[in-house]
């Protein structure tokens, strides 16, 4: 009878379990370079260092999995019980480290914010056990012939998923789940036969499994060693499977400038007097009306492919003062009207947290309808969801508030039930100075509003009409009543849309163009329309309101008002011109520059927008000490640290 060893000798050499994790590896490097062939158009070279820095850096994870098997092979315990009883830990500590920026939000939900810090850690670090608990699986699968084959297979959809689910955010989760899919392919071949590998120990040939190892490790040893430029860093940063690049520290391929400046907009402006309203008043016992809709991309009222199918904004684009160059302080509803109406950026307000959202309840900076308020204006809205109602501290100060329920079907109210509410006030006002906002939530994803087939560019277009019609439905009301002579109508967007220009389908996350660029129009009475190119924000929206009933803006505020445009002038505006995109990632206007700064994603992406007004051309390498300095600076300046700290 053969002996044991003997039988060994006859069977065909196994892949084991180091080389197999390397192939783990290599799998997730085969998966991210799918998505990166179709990130969009980019420069040859730059997608090729995109390919190389992404690979290079899986494949050095992989060998140092690779270094760390053949190690514990070889010296390390025979039994498995302590193998797991070794990679726990390990797993847990980076679990707590990866995991815990994307679990602290759900955590100050459950706990509160004070606690959130201190409960988060345990749960982070059992996510960690993600990574060895697929290892176990595998080791239980290769029990069973076929089996072995169903783990690598799910390894590989688990790879692709990576890069599809969480788009843009949790980077944590994709480290884990990146991770935990090299290790199940990894261990799922680890009993791989290789009659290939025996045939080559034959011919006596050991170098070729030296140049094998070479192909190998000096591309991973180069990606480690070289700094990819700020473009290509961008463009790794922006892959949701490249789970290496956040893990790595930050290292800038060109130097970070300091911003000295004298410009008073650079220092806290607690103490900086009241800027009082211009005179005449361009409308006596004004009302003022405000409409805003979600998710709207200025293109939608310039380019006329889209503005036809909007007929009455754009009529209403013809009698107003359109400022073609306007920007929203923020990428999602909330952080855009909590600047709107206080009249500061996102890192000078106080933020805390309810019903699992980000909210600036605690905030004490007068928000601009109190101010109205304060002086018998009277201050109405309908709000199309509850966050928008004065209790929630975003839109503090109307008198009247009232939240239209959402017809069967949708999650927020429709511009066709916001404007029965807005029509029927109207019919009923008094005729006194009134200040009247509504949020017409129709464009908002998944964009079914108007039509459930057809493309989503269609959908979301004849969503922006719903929006079209109701306002001009309005419109209609106030001429009927007898107010449209002294009414003052604005409307703009909170913020634009991704649709997947940039890898980015809805908004929140990212500082594009398409989610930043809004459209803005004032209509004045008497007023002749125009367009106005000069880039505004709207946090100009709070002191041109103001400005509109012969009240001071305070100094605290952050934008200018608008009104000498509406006078027919041309002012030179100074303050700057910044979004920002949850709490980690802020932009800068320098025109024609525009500096985008993610802390989240460690990159920087400075753009053209003259040259290249698509976004396409990252300058950091070029330009990004500078503009990159001046923001930081900016925000240094005013940051008041209230922040919370994730989502």
């Amino acid at each position: 009878m053969a002996t044991q060893r003997e039988q060994r000798a006859t069977e065909p050499p196994r892949l084991g379990a180091g080389v197999a994790h390397l192939f783990g590896f290599a799998l997730l490097a085969v998966a991210n370079a799918g998505f990166i062939g179709v990130m969009g158009r980019v420069p040859w070279r730059v997608r090729a260092a995109h390919h190389f820095f992404d690979a290079g850096q899986l494949l050095a994870a992989g060998c140092l999995a690779y270094g760390a098997l053949e190690a514990w092979r070889r010296f390390g315990p025979a039994r498995v019980a302590w193998g797991y009883a070794a990679a726990a830990p390990l797993a847990m500590a980076l679990g707590a480290f990866v995991l815990g920026d994307d679990l602290i939000g759900p955590a100050a939900d459950l706990f509160g914010e004070e606690r959130a810090e201190d409960v988060v850690l345990l749960p982070a670090a059992l996510g960690g056990l993600a990574i060895p608990a697929c290892h176990l699986v595998a080791r239980l699968l290769r029990r069973r012939r076929g089996l072995a084959a169903g783990g690598a297979l799910a390894a590989a959809l688990l790879a692709v998923m990576n890069n599809v689910v969480l788009k843009g955010d949790y980077r944590g989760i994709h480290v884990v789940l990146g991770l935990s899919a090299a290790t199940l392919f990894g261990s799922s071949l680890t009993d791989l036969a290789l009659p290939a590998r025996r045939a080559v120990e034959r011919l006596g040939r050991p170098s070729i499994a030296w140049a094998l190892r070479a192909l190998v490790f000096i591309p991973a040893a180069l990606s480690l060693v070289f700094v990819p430029s700020q473009k290509v860093r961008a463009r790794l940063m922006a892959l949701d499977g490249a789970i290496i690049a956040p893990l790595l520290p930050f290292r800038s391929s060109s130097a970070t400038a300091s911003y000295a400046s004298k410009d008073p907009w650079f220092s806290r402006r607690d103490g900086v007097a009241s800027l009082p309203a211009s005179t005449p008043a361009l409308v006596e016992q004004p009302i003022v009306v405000l409409v805003t809709m979600d998710s709207v991309r200025a293109e939608l009222l310039t380019d006329p492919r889209h503005a036809r199918k909007l007929p009455r904004l754009a009529a209403l684009a013809e009698q107003s003062v359109f400022f073609t160059e306007a920007r929203t302080p923020g990428s999602g509803t909330v952080i855009a009207f909590s600047q709107i109406f206080t009249g500061k950026h996102t890192f000078q307000l106080q933020w805390g947290r309810e019903n699992k959202r980000a909210l600036p309840k605690k905030d004490t900076s007068p928000r601009f309808p109190e101010l109205l308020a304060a002086d018998g204006v009277q201050t109405v809205t309908f709000a199309s969801f509850e966050r928008l109602l004065p209790s929630f501290g975003i839109a503090r100060g109307f008198e009247e508030a009232e939240l239209v329920p959402a017809p069967t079907g949708q999650d927020y109210a429709l511009s066709a039930q916001m404007m029965d509410a807005a029509t029927a006030r109207v019919a009923a006002h008094d005729g006194g100075r009134m200040f009247l906002f509504m949020h017409l939530m129709d464009p908002h994803y998944p964009y079914d509003a108007a039509s459930t087939k057809g493309p989503e560019l269609s959908r979301y277009v004849a969503e922006a009409g719903l929006c079209s019609e109701a306002i001009g439905r309005l419109v209609d009301a106030l001429t009927e009543k007898g107010l449209w002579g002294r009414t003052i109508l604005i409307v703009a967007a909170d913020h634009g849309e991704g649709l997947n220009k940039h890898g980015i389908p809805r908004h929140n996350i990212g500082l594009y163009e398409e989610i930043v660029r809004v459209p803005l129009l004032i209509r004045v009475p008497g007023v002749p329309g125009r367009r106005v190119d000069t880039p505004v924000t709207l946090l100009d929206l709070g002191p041109t309101i103001l400005d509109l009933y012969g009240l001071p803006t305070p100094g605290a505020f952050m934008g200018q008002s608008l009104v000498p445009f509406l006078r027919g002038e041309s002012p030179t505006l100074t303050r700057p011109i910044v979004a920002s995109a949850l709490f980690n990632a802020n932009a800068m206007y320098a025109f024609p520059h525009k500096v985008i700064v993610d802390r989240d994603k460690k990159s920087v992406e400075v753009f053209d927008l003259v040259t290249d007004p698509d976004e396409r051309e990252n300058l950091a390498d070029e330009k990004g000490g500078e503009l990159s300095g001046m923001l930081e600076a900016f925000i240094k300046a005013h940051d008041v640290g209230g922040g919370p700290d994730r989502r």
